[in-house]
């Protein structure tokens, strides 16, 4: 009987132990659904934050290959998931940038951090994007390679006003060059150098030429890069016949098969993009009323050379040049004719002196001045009794 009290009593303190072990086992469930609801909803929160974050993120693997990637890439790029993961990420870069990858991808590794590199990506409309990427190496709890993590900065529209910013740089130093330059001389040959040479810096182009209009006819007086025999054709033109490519406004461009009036002369030059630009002056203060001064041509074997912006920029200096070379124009003449003037005193003081003629003479080929363009001078007389 007393055996039996007993194990009723264990029983009842093995009850009551299994009761308290329950309750802590329920408690210890209480807390991992609470926990577990917890960390769902921080799951949840970062993965919210993830995928609207602002800038694009994405993760590899050790071999480069596309892990996960947010909407913030998916919409930088223009893909939907699915056709992402599980891609190699060079396949996203443009064909110039994959090798570039692949040396700095392995550094990466290596050093498990990068701070900033840049590719150009390829949107799948076709359209390119430059990034700048940043992110660190994340390891398995051994310290092995597990993947990566890595945000971009989309640096296109920056890259596109740096090289706006460049070239307007480019542009106002060319302008200062060239103004630089003419202020220097006034001699016309010297400002039609400075000025080609600068324009042909601006443009990178292989090219150029200036021709002024003189006595109805265009003539070449400086030129770059131009073969004896193009220079042969274009030398000298009436200006009222001047053929078609000359005179036609915009950027003529060929393609390696060459036709048209120009390919004749183009083709064997290697040219495949040609430019001329009109110079001109106002003779009046009436609107629009110029006269022309010349042209401006410019010519590269590059297809894709001569730029609009580029155009545009010289467009807008071009009054300034024109009056620029105008001036020096003006500056010779004014010259010549002080010359000639200085030469007609000279022999008006010799026969006033009353020398004899043949010293008069001496003293009229002697005088005459080297700007008059001479190379020889001869005088020759009438002999009124031979008549000759």
């Amino acid at each position: 009987m007393k055996d039996e009290v007993k194990s009723k009593a264990q029983l009842i303190r093995e009850l009551r132990d299994l009761n308290a072990r329950l309750a802590r086992l329920e408690a210890l469930e209480a807390d991992h659904r609470q926990a577990s609801a917890a960390l769902r909803e921080s799951e949840e929160r970062f993965r919210l934050l993830y995928e609207n974050a602002p800038l694009a993120y994405q993760s590899l693997d050790e071999n480069g290959h596309v892990v996960e990637v947010n909407q913030a890439w998916l919409d930088l790029l223009g893909y939907a998931r699915k056709e992402v993961v599980g891609r190699g990420f060079y396949e996203f870069l443009a064909p110039e940038y994959r090798n570039d990858f692949n040396e700095k991808f392995s550094l990466f590794k290596a050093s498990g951090e990068v701070c900033r590199n840049e590719f150009e990506l390829i949107r799948k409309d076709g359209s390119p994007v430059i990034v700048s990427v940043a992110g660190r190496i994340q390891l398995d709890g051994k310290g092995r390679f597990k993947q990566t993590h890595c945000i971009f900065h989309d640096m296109t529209e920056k890259k596109k006003a740096d090289a706006v910013a460049a070239g307007k740089q480019k542009e106002l130093a060319t302008g200062f060059q060239i103004i630089s330059s003419i202020l220097n001389t006034f001699d016309l040959e010297k400002r039609l150098e400075c000025i080609l040479d600068a324009i042909l810096v601006f443009f990178n182009v292989e090219f150029g030429g200036i021709q002024l209009v003189e006595d109805s006819r265009l003539v070449l007086r400086t030129w770059k890069g131009l073969s004896h025999r193009f220079r042969s054709h274009i030398r000298s033109l009436p200006l009222s016949d001047l053929p078609d490519w000359m005179v036609t406004p915009g950027v003529l461009r060929f393609g390696t098969a060459m036709e048209g009036p120009l390919s004749e002369f183009a083709g064997s030059e290697g040219i495949r993009s040609w430019r001329s630009i009109p110079l001109s002056i106002p003779v009046s203060e009436k609107e629009g009323e110029k006269r022309e001064l010349g042209r401006i041509f410019l010519a590269s074997r590059r297809v894709d050379a001569l730029e609009d912006e580029k155009i545009n920029a010289i467009y807008g200096m071009i009054d300034q040049l024109a009056l620029a070379i105008d001036h020096a124009q003006v500056y010779r003449q004014a010259r010549q004719r002080l010359a000639r003037l200085e030469t007609l005193n000279r022999i008006d003081r010799a026969i006033i002196q009353r020398l004899n003629l043949k010293k008069i003479l001496y003293v009229v080929l002697d005088r005459i001045p080297k700007e008059l363009g001479a190379d020889a001078v001869a005088i020759s007389l009438m002999n009124g009794e031979q008549g000759r």
